[in-house]
């Protein structure tokens, strides 16, 4: 037996007002058969929830390092910002010290780093010398 047939005959029986009659028509013809996990409702409704939650975005820092010169190199990567003062001891210590030329403490902007910090960049640096050109680019995303 389907449901709205089921919902139909508690109508007649007068269990149900035609109110709560059509709501209840409309919520099964907008709820779908199956959730996206392949739930049927009546099994969703037992586990107590008939959506699946959302899992919260994480927040990513990205690092973007270009050297060029004799040899060129890059590095990049992202990882959560709840783990990126771990990844300090990737960044080489040239690239650390360019950053601190420029009055910038890498340490303590990777501790400052939690998943209430606000999305956008960090530090968007290009720095010429003789031997090379280096562009730094760190950055937060949703």
């Amino acid at each position: 037996m389907t449901e709205e047939r089921k919902t139909l005959e508690m109508l007649q029986a007068g269990q149900i007002t035609i109110d709560e009659a059509l709501g209840l028509l409309e919520a099964l013809r907008d709820a779908p058969t199956q959730d996206e996990e392949g739930f049927s409702r009546d099994l969703r409704r037992e586990l107590g929830s008939s959506k699946v939650q959302p899992q919260p975005s994480v927040k990513l820092f990205k690092v973007d390092i270009h050297q060029s010169g004799e040899e060129d190199k890059n590095l990049n990567f992202q990882v959560p910002v709840e783990s990126a003062v771990m990844m300090e001891s990737f960044i080489p210590s040239g690239i650390k010290k360019i950053i601190a030329s420029q009055g910038f403490e890498l340490g303590a902007l990777l501790v400052s780093l939690n998943k209430n910090f606000p999305d956008g960049r960090i530090l968007d640096m290009h720095v010429s010398d003789d031997d090379c050109d280096t562009n730094i680019v760190l950055e937060v995303t949703s």
